[in-house]
């Protein structure tokens, strides 16, 4: 059996863990010329639906929860984006904001954020501005299966273990990926998994036993699902 990897990153992506719904959120990164809200036409996140569902008081002061809806503003995964929430008192005065960092691999999904504010909140408001998308590719070596057990059930399942590494010295971000074995009927098999790791890291995806008969495996990785996981 051959093992193979090629990566098929075009400059752009971000995020992950083999999971549907994630997202990642960094608070409190201020800018000091503010945030600009994307153009028309530009990729990056709409928020809509924003509302307080709650207020807390705490010794540091008062906050409140906003939950929000995100979708992406066009058919293709945006990559990541600066988002602003600000918080408003009756008059329409600001009481509180927050700056963040988004990106989420799904269309459409909720998000929860805490707001510090200084009055009783009224009404909320958020844009992001224009998504980027990291540079390079990933790459990979030492492919290798194994047969691992699991310590409580004692059920068997097969790995397909690799070492990923950056092509430059920037992060790719998150790769949609397809683990591929070609059988000896000619027939495919697949196992398709997100991928946002450090450089060097060992990466394991669980298989199915019919990847251990394989006259070939492989592994490509697209900026989008639709190209990774065509």
């Amino acid at each position: 059996m051959r093992l193979r990897i090629r990566a098929v990153i075009p400059p752009a992506v971000l995020v992950v863990a083999a999971m549907a719904g994630y997202f990642a959120t960094t608070a409190a990164r201020a800018a000091s010329d503010g945030i600009t809200p994307a153009g028309e036409g530009e990729a990056t996140y709409q928020l809509s639906d924003l509302r307080v569902s709650s207020l807390s008081e705490s010794e540091v002061g008062a906050s409140v929860a906003v939950s929000l809806d995100t979708s992406w503003s066009t058919e293709s995964y945006p990559g990541s984006a600066m988002c602003k929430v600000e918080v408003m008192e009756l008059s329409g005065a600001s009481i509180g904001e927050i700056q963040f960092e988004l990106e989420t691999l799904e269309p459409t999904s909720s998000l929860e954020l805490t707001v510090p504010v200084g009055g009783v909140p009224k009404t909320v408001e958020g844009f992001c501005a224009e998504a980027a998308r990291p540079q390079g590719s990933y790459e990979f070596d030492e492919l290798s299966l194994h047969q691992a057990v699991d310590d409580w059930t004692g059920e068997q399942s097969l790995e397909l273990i690799a070492r990923a590494l950056w092509s430059g010295d920037a992060s790719p971000g998150t790769a949609f990926c397809r683990a591929t074995a070609e059988l000896r009927d000619g027939a495919q098999i697949h196992e398709d998994f997100t991928l946002a790791v450090p450089n060097g890291t060992k990466v394991t995806v669980h298989v199915p036993a019919a990847f251990r008969d394989a006259l070939d495996i492989s592994i490509a990785c697209g900026a989008t699902a639709k190209e990774g996981w065509r």
